[in-house]
């Protein structure tokens, strides 16, 4: 099934308006809810099948359970690694296992070439505006310059780099697809088994808490020996996490009522 241009075109503005790493407020707000995982089931529909969109994005998302931004400058971009496989899978029909193994080095390499944007240069431009304004004590201009203009431009930028991955990389990766021998794409598919393995990794070790690691380890044996559903895990893990922070706040209670006798 060939993509559309319309569907190419709401694809790019799903990218450009929930990318994780910015957007126009008050979507830019709300950034750290906004994962592959949240926004791939609207990607999903637009080329109608949200329940295999919201699948796809489920799986690049534990590639990096925890991706981290420091200093302004993230690790991997999943939300545009899931932009271009979820219409491989969809609507080329890639099989998913070898579209996440794809889907890891599409991440880095558009995080790499996304910290080089040209967009960074207007930065030169936003710094002095942004200060003449706050020397006139024009507040509504400041605000302007430091956050609607910088997110128009921003939002425009990304639109147009996922225009041109989806309309031009989709068939050119299909094309490549094709060529690629069946052993190579196995590999691709085992290779791709392991990235949830390492997800989970870094996952723990972002965590650094020993006391933790329980709560992980009695989730992965309810889903895997007692077959419970992910939704029954959540709730549970809910629970357990509303036990937590109750006891943990009984404890500083109890150390304050301590201190001050």
């Amino acid at each position: 099934m060939e993509i559309t241009l319309i569907q190419v075109v709401l694809i790019s503005l799903i990218y450009a308006l929930f990318h994780g790493n910015g957007g126009l407020p008050p979507i830019g707000m709300i950034t750290t809810m906004v994962t592959p995982f949240t926004f791939s089931w609207l990607i999903g529909a637009v080329l109608g099948d949200w329940k295999q969109g919201l699948i796809i994005g489920a799986t690049i998302q534990t590639i990096n359970m925890t991706p981290v931004i420091i200093g302004g400058i993230t690790t991997v971009d999943l939300w545009y690694s899931a932009t271009l496989v979820i219409p491989l899978v969809i609507s080329y029909g890639l099989d998913i296992t070898a579209a996440v193994a794809i889907a890891a080095p599409v991440a880095v390499i558009a995080n790499f070439l996304g910290q080089i944007n040209i967009i960074g240069l207007f930065d030169l431009v936003y710094v002095p505006l942004g200060d003449k304004a706050a020397a006139e004590g024009n507040w509504k201009k400041l605000l302007y310059v430091s956050h609607v203009l910088p997110a128009v431009l921003n939002t425009a930028f990304k639109f147009v780099v996922a225009f041109m991955g989806v309309y031009a990389g989709t068939a050119a990766t299909s094309l490549i697809i094709n060529k690629i021998p069946e052993s190579v794409m196995l590999g691709f598919g085992a290779a791709a088994g392991l990235m949830p393995a390492v997800g989970f990794a870094m996952f723990l070790a972002l965590i650094g808490k020993m006391k933790f690691l329980p709560y992980f380890f009695v989730g992965f044996y309810l889903v895997k020996f007692a077959g419970l559903s992910t939704i029954v895990i959540g709730i549970i893990g809910l629970i357990l996490g509303f036990i937590y922070m109750l006891n943990r706040e009984g404890m500083n209670d109890s150390e304050n009522l301590i201190g001050g006798n």
